[in-house]
């Protein structure tokens, strides 16, 4: 389930539930009965629905929608936020019928916990916002044939995406000028689509009266001015996640978001070197390590084929011994013995070398 964030246009009509749409409004009457029954959130605080009751034997308009459950919270009466308000302001807004249409939102109870956690998050600092942008000066433009100068203001925008390289910080900035009369048709926009969570953001004055407005001061006071509701409308959570569906429409195509996210986020450093052409490789064969691995592998593969082979054992012969070859036969090209050579061999064999 999900409740009514900020960035998103309140959405209604039968195919419309808080199963799956951040906020559901239902249009209903300017005096009750509407055929709830409301109780706070267990912290005094919102109006949650607890149960249906009928109205003159029907069901009322709220259970009649159908995107609506018990257990749903009441989180905006027309443009006033009310899920942060106590019990007791809420059903005084219920009972106002000063208003000739009234408009209720609803979301899930889990969605407006989500965003309370949001909240706390960003107060606390724990978590940088994804986007921050600011009115940072102004300039006077004097164009070219003779038209009227006019002032314009600068807006300079960060948004921080997933990045594609894990040493870089992926975070997109861009500027642009934009002019009042931009500024005051975007605000009339973001009326009918953000509608009561721009509450107590009250848009700069055009102050017909005044005698120089391309004056320096009065252009900085309009710049603070514009500042200070521009910080309003980007704080709208969900609003300015241009890179998701979810974002609003008219702001982002008032900071033309598609020109600059199609842009590389993270070029490269100027410290950084610049790429090498890799060196063509040689067909010169294996290297030598690769020679040795090889030979240590097949080294051990053989000493394991050695290892896991069967041992051969001799056994006895069983046939009968041959016969002793017989000597050979005498050779007739030997010279014959010399007599007197054996004599002399004869008597010296025959000294006693004692005497």
């Amino acid at each position: 389930q999900r409740s009514p964030t900020k960035g998103m246009a309140a959405q209604e009509g039968p195919t419309k539930s808080t199963d799956h749409d951040a906020v559901v409004s239902v249009r209903v009457g300017s005096r009750g009965p509407y055929g709830v029954v409301l109780e706070d959130d267990g912290s005094g605080r919102a109006a949650v629905i607890r149960g249906w009751e009928k109205v003159e034997g029907k069901s009322g308009p709220v259970e009649r929608h159908g995107g609506v459950r018990p257990g749903d919270v009441l989180v905006g009466v027309n443009e006033t936020a009310t899920a942060e308000l106590s019990f007791g302001q809420v059903l005084e807004l219920l009972r106002d019928e000063s208003s000739l249409k009234k408009v209720l939102h609803f979301s899930s109870r889990a969605e407006v916990e989500r965003r309370r956690g949001a909240r706390g998050l960003a107060r606390t600092g724990h978590e940088a916002p994804r986007f921050s942008s600011r009115v940072r000066r102004s300039r006077v433009q004097e164009p070219v044939g003779g038209a009227a100068p006019f002032a314009e203001y600068e807006i300079a925008c960060a948004l921080r995406v997933d990045a594609t390289r894990v040493e870089h910080v992926a975070v997109r900035k861009w500027l642009l000028w934009r002019r009042y009369s931009e500024f005051e048709k975007l605000e009339t926009q973001l009326r009918k689509s953000l509608g009561w969570q721009l509450e107590g953001a009250p848009f700069p004055p055009k102050h017909p009266f005044a005698l120089d407005k391309l004056s320096a001061d009065f252009l900085e006071q309009r710049r603070l001015d514009l500042d200070a509701w521009w910080q309003r409308v980007v704080s709208v959570d969900r609003a300015c996640d241009f890179h998701m569906h979810h974002c609003d429409p008219a702001l982002k195509k008032f900071l033309q978001a598609d020109t600059f996210l199609a842009e590389d986020p993270t070029p490269p450093r100027d410290d950084e070197a610049p790429a090498r052409r890799p060196r063509a490789s040689k067909p010169i064969g294996r290297p030598a390590s690769l020679k040795s691995g090889l030979s240590k592998r097949r080294l051990a593969a053989s000493n394991s084929l050695k290892k896991d082979a069967p041992k051969l054992t001799a056994k006895p012969a069983t046939d009968t011994p041959r016969d002793p070859a017989p000597p050979p036969p005498p050779r007739d090209d030997l010279p014959a013995p010399d007599p007197a050579r054996a004599a002399l061999l004869t008597q010296i064999s025959s000294i006693n070398l004692d005497d």
